[in-house]
């Protein structure tokens, strides 16, 4: 639910930042970057790229290694880059057209060499250190599954509160009038959804009474790829010497917006700087209506969400001009526009209504806000059992990772242990199998604490009852055997 996407968010945040803090990036000797000048032209090398004319090997002594001796031969000129051409289309350059847009040849850039710590070569005593050092990132995941746990807990307790109080209060109302009895209130009904004004597409012609529209233009473009290669070599005293090179590899992709390929490391690969039709958009009647009643701006979001109704797919060459007859292969620049739309269809909707004939969200007594519309003639008790379900599945993923977060806080925080008796024989595998075993028990009874703990802060007359029960049946072997 909405309540509990900041404070998960966080968690996982702060994990991930301690988390990284921890990982050994080794000693760094001479570990800056620097320009890549050596020729790799040696038969059978890693990163040999051949002393062929115009080949990446840093021949013109380019930060990057990639050699620009051949100058501006691919006819990306400043009239394209301006768009001042005299085509009549935005962007268009007859050069660019008909030049070569790249070849998609990797290139390699900088390098650096460092030495790290050998983890494998440590000894008995680093290894002790190293896990005595780790306790207090175990102690963090601790602390921060305990929050986490508390919010869930008490997230879907009010969330439950609010759909029981909905279903108390939910008046099920015909959409072709509007009643003012049910001004404020909660409603459901459910009718054919349509549009007072229909909304159209600049380019592709879509049904008139359509109601939403949402459009997806793309272009096929380079895209570049950055990777880094690492060769390890041992070295005397348990250290490994690491060579790092960059690489910069090249694909063809349909992207949405433009890819900036003058800052590509290849500058053979080029990309139109703009696009030549109208962008990706949507496009909503400004009003909505279901019979009587009118969708607020929350609904209208919704049925946005809901135009995945396919009507066609238009291809472009750049310069603006649609693709005659089948469509091939694609080519740099060339343009693919699609269009969903929604139109009229039969939608079930829960909210509140208002004075002015209008239905948005409804918010309960704790604050907890609920509205929702779908398509389909459903039954109100369909809302609130999928509301439920949605609500369990939430609390059960959070409990979860609560616990996984437990478990692993309480296991890093005993390998002190396990390290210290590993020397020995047959003990320390048991030990270690111990431990595991051990903290997922207790990572078990710690998580159904701090649950308990939480429902007796959220809900103290439940949580009483339930423990209670609990005892009774425990300790009172007649009761348990009956219950059984």
């Amino acid at each position: 639910t909405d309540s509990m996407k900041k404070p998960t968010f966080a968690v996982l945040c702060a994990l991930f930042l301690f988390g990284g803090y921890f990982v050994k990036a080794g000693v760094n000797e001479h570990g800056d970057w620097v320009a890549d000048d050596v020729d790799d032209d040696v038969p059978g090398a890693v990163y040999d790229h051949g002393d062929v004319a115009g080949a990446y090997d840093d021949v013109a002594g380019s930060t990057y290694g990639y050699d620009d001796a051949a100058g501006n031969t691919y006819g990306y000129d400043d009239e394209y880059v301006a768009g001042n051409t005299g085509s009549g289309s935005r962007g268009y350059d007859s050069d660019w057209e008909h030049a070569d847009q790249g070849d998609g040849r990797a290139v390699y850039g900088k390098r650096r060499v460092y030495y790290e710590k050998d983890y494998s070569r440590r000894t008995y005593t680093e290894r002790v250190s190293d896990s005595f050092g780790n306790v207090w990132f175990g102690f963090i995941l601790i602390v921060l599954c305990v929050p986490l746990l508390w919010f869930n807990e008490g997230n879907y307790l009010y969330q439950q509160k609010t759909i029981a109080e909905a279903r108390k209060k939910v008046r099920k109302v015909s959409y072709q009038r509007v009643e003012r009895k049910n001004d404020e209130a909660l409603v459901f009904f459910h009718g054919r959804m349509t549009a007072e004004s229909p909304v159209a597409d600049e380019d592709i012609k879509v049904p008139e009474d359509t109601v939403a529209i949402r459009r997806v233009t793309e272009m096929y473009q380079w895209v570049e790829s950055k990777k880094t290669i690492k060769r390890k070599e041992r070295t005397p005293g348990g250290y490994n010497r690491v060579e790092e090179r960059v690489k910069y590899e090249y694909s063809k992709s349909w992207r949405s917006t433009i890819v900036n390929s003058s800052r590509f490391q290849n500058k053979s690969n080029k990309n139109p700087p703009s696009f030549t039709v109208p962008m990706s958009s949507t496009k909503i009647s400004d009003t909505v209506r279901v019979g009587a009643f009118t969708l607020d701006e929350t609904f209208k979001k919704r049925v946005l969400g809901m135009a995945n109704q396919k009507i066609a797919t238009k291809y472009y060459h750049y310069n603006g001009k649609p693709y005659e007859g089948t469509f091939g292969a694609p080519k740099i620049g060339d343009i693919k526009v699609q269009v969903w739309v929604r139109r009229p269809v039969t939608v079930s909707v829960l909210g509140k209504q208002t004075s002015d004939d209008m239905v948005t969200t409804w918010v309960s007594t704790s604050g907890r806000s609920m509205f929702d519309i779908s398509t389909g003639a459903r039954s109100q008790e369909e809302f609130f059992a999928s509301q439920d379900s949605s609500n369990q599945m939430m609390v059960l993923f959070l409990r979860f990772l609560g616990f996984l977060l437990m478990w692993g806080g309480l296991w890093v925080s005993w390998q002190p242990l396990v390290t210290l008796v590993d020397v020995i024989p047959l003990l320390g595998p048991l030990v270690g199998f111990a431990t595991q075993v051990g903290t997922f028990l207790a990572a078990v009874v710690l998580t159904l604490l701090v649950a308990t703990m939480a429902w007796l802060w959220y809900r103290p007359l439940v949580a009483m009852t339930i423990i209670s029960i609990c005892l009774i049946c425990i300790y009172n072997k007649e009761l348990l055997a009956l219950v059984s």
